[in-house]
C-alpha cells in the first residue's frame, strides 16, 4: 500500500500523471468553491435552517399519525371488480352450470343439480314423452338427478341447450350482471 502511493506521489511529483494533477486541482477549487463566503439576509438563513430540521419531523410525524389511523378512516382503494373470467359457476334455467374458458371462448357448461346439499352432476336424457313433433326431429331433453330425483324439463335437444346456456353466460358477462352474481356467490360461501 505504501508502496503504491509512493510511486503515485512519485509520478506526481515528476509530472507523469497529468490526471492525478487535475483531480487534485478539481478538488481544491470545490473546496474553495464551499469556503466562499456567501451574504445572506438572516430570515433567508433562518427559513432554511427551519426547513432543514422542521421537514423530516414533519414528514415523521405525518407517518406515524396515518400508522395509528382506525381502518374505516384511512383512504382505501375502490373494490376490484371481478375479471369475467373468474365467471365460471351459476344457476341458468333453474339448472346450476359450471364451466371453463379457452382463451375468451366459454367451453362446454355442465349441469348440476341445484339442490344446495346435493350438486350431483345431472344425467341429460332424451324426453320421449314430451316430443309434440312426433316426426323425431326436435326431442326435448331433461336433466335429472340421479341422486335426488331433481328434474327441469328442457324444450330444446341437449346441444340446443347447451347454446343456450353459453349465449345466456355471454349475456350476463356483456351486460355486467355477472359481476353481481358473482358477489352474491362469494356471500353465499360466506
Amino acid at each position: 500500500m505504501t508502496l503504491g502511493v509512493g510511486c503515485v506521489v512519485t509520478l506526481y511529483i515528476y509530472g507523469c500523471l497529468d490526471w492525478v494533477r487535475s483531480l487534485l486541482d478539481w478538488v481544491r477549487n470545490l473546496w474553495k468553491w464551499f469556503l466562499h463566503p456567501v451574504s445572506l439576509p438572516v430570515w433567508a438563513l433562518f427559513l432554511i435552517c427551519i426547513f432543514a430540521v422542521g421537514a423530516p419531523v414533519l414528514i415523521s410525524a405525518l407517518m406515524r399519525r396515518s400508522k395509528n389511523l382506525p381502518e374505516s378512516s384511512r383512504e382505501t382503494r375502490p373494490p376490484q371488480r371481478p375479471h369475467p373470467l373468474q365467471y365460471t359457476q351459476d344457476t341458468i334455467f333453474n339448472v346450476f352450470w359450471r364451466w371453463s374458458y379457452t382463451g375468451n371462448t366459454i367451453e362446454t357448461p355442465e349441469a348440476f343439480c341445484p339442490v344446495v346439499n346435493c350438486r350431483c352432476r345431472l344425467d341429460i336424457i332424451l324426453d320421449y314423452e314430451r316430443d309434440t313433433s312426433r316426426l323425431g326431429f326436435v326431442v326435448p331433453v331433461s336433466a335429472s338427478c340421479p341422486h335426488c330425483n331433481f328434474r327441469q324439463n328442457f324444450e330444446w335437444p341437449e346441444d340446443e341447450l347447451r347454446r343456450r346456456v353459453s349465449v345466456e353466460i355471454e349475456r350476463l358477462i356483456n351486460t355486467g350482471q355477472f359481476q353481481a352474481r358473482l358477489r352474491a356467490q362469494s356471500n353465499g360461501n360466506s
